[in-house]
């Protein structure tokens, strides 16, 4: 562990200790526990929300990314704590009440998946071949695309046979043109990969050894293909994860700011 997220830790705990020690008093001596709780939320909330801020600055005045990440965790965890404690541990009362806490939740539970996939993506695309910019994999893909038909019109032109020609006009220019099995690359299968191996193996008995020089050549596109496809499906799940995580985060603090708004206005602005 870090040093930096040692004195988080030791720093969230001395907190968390002060935060539960004013609460139990505010609640023994009759005062608002509410209050503390909620306006600690608030700011714990607020916090965690700079954090996509803080991804747009620079990083040397304020820390390393990794850093910041790891602070973020820490808060949103406290932030758990605070809002069980500013609900009194029970389901909220009222409808704006509800969906205010299922928006909590959503987002807690949705940051606690992302921190899991993003963790573990990362560290299966670091070992499946070299790194690959997203908004680069369509121009890529494309040029495996081309010059696999390139390769097949050649293949044509230069054997009297069709049979290489056939089944890559039925099989694989399909797979070339677009991404394909996204679901199976999520859940880091090879089976479709095989699949298509394997086909291209049972063609050979078909073909002499002139086409099999075009299929060895067509059997490594299939690779590069099913590797920009690999990426392309856990990047794109990456990102469509923070496209529903920051939106949301967002739609809690206007929902937070309105409720603050009617709970000053019931108590004649008292805070």
């Amino acid at each position: 562990m870090a040093k930096s997220t040692r004195i988080f830790l030791i720093l969230a705990l001395l907190g968390l200790a002060a935060f539960v020690f004013a609460h139990y008093r505010a609640t023994t001596n009759l005062g608002a526990p509410a209050r503390i709780s909620g306006w600690t939320l608030l700011g714990s909330c607020v916090f965690l929300f700079l954090y996509n801020t803080r991804k747009k600055l620079p990083a040397p005045p304020l820390g390393t990314s990794r850093q910041w990440l790891n602070l973020h965790l820490i808060v949103g965890v406290l932030a758990l704590v605070f809002f069980l404690f500013h609900i009194n541990f029970r389901v909220p009362n009222g409808a704006f009440e509800v969906i205010l806490g299922l928006v909590f939740l959503f987002i807690f539970l949705s940051g606690v998946l992302g921190i899991g996939i993003s963790r573990g993506f990362a560290r299966r695309l670091r070992t499946h071949g070299q790194e690959v910019v997203y908004e680069q994999i369509p121009v890529l893909r494309k040029g495996v695309a081309e010059r696999a038909d390139s390769l097949m019109l050649e293949s044509t032109e230069s054997n009297k046979s069709t049979v290489v020609m056939d089944y890559y006009t039925a099989t694989l220019r399909p797979f070339f043109k677009k991404p394909m099995h996204y679901w199976a690359h999520l859940f880091d299968s090879r089976r479709p990969l095989a699949q298509l191996q394997h086909g291209i193996q049972d063609l050979r008995r078909y073909t002499d050894d002139s086409e099999n020089e075009y299929l060895n050549q067509l059997e490594e596109l299939v690779e590069i293909k099913n590797g920009l496809d690999y990426h392309y499906a856990l990047q794109r799940t990456l990102k469509a994860w923070l496209f529903l995580h920051i939106p949301l985060s967002l739609a809690l603090l206007i929902l937070t700011a309105l409720h603050l708004i009617l709970v000053l206005s019931f108590n004649g602005g008292a805070s």
